[in-house]
């Protein structure tokens, strides 16, 4: 773990009933009690992310401060609040998805496809 080593199956299955590791294969991290005792606090809170509520409340401030949101300032705001683990393609996806979840109620595009303008949606 501490060095990025793969784990067998069975080793992960018995740390992660032991409650010393989270994540899923291969992205395992260690859990809020070893980080506690480790002092690995801010490491543990890097690998596990920020909350999709909380990630959603960035975008809504960016939008409601500026009047609108790209996808580029999007990705600016909030690829260095992902979790650790993930690599680029990972964290693409999940702000793809944090969108996607958020245009069913709260947002919606004002520009094209290609250059996307985010604004929040009138009732």
């Amino acid at each position: 773990m501490q060095k990025s080593l793969p784990i067998n199956d069975e080793a992960a299955r018995k740390l992660k009933q032991k409650g010393f590791i989270e994540g899923r294969k291969p992205n395992y991290f260690i859990s809020a009690q070893i980080a506690g005792i480790t002092e690995k606090k801010a490491q543990y809170t890097r690998n596990k992310g920020l909350d999709t509520e909380i990630l959603k409340s960035f975008i809504l401030k960016h939008i409601d401060i500026h009047g609108y949101a790209t996808r580029k300032e999007i990705d600016e705001l909030l690829m260095d609040k992902m979790p650790d683990y993930l690599d680029e393609r990972q964290r693409k996806k999940r702000i793809d998805n944090i969108i996607q979840k958020m245009r069913d109620d709260t947002i919606v595009n004002l520009g094209t496809r290609n250059i996307p303008k985010w604004v929040i949606k009138k009732d």
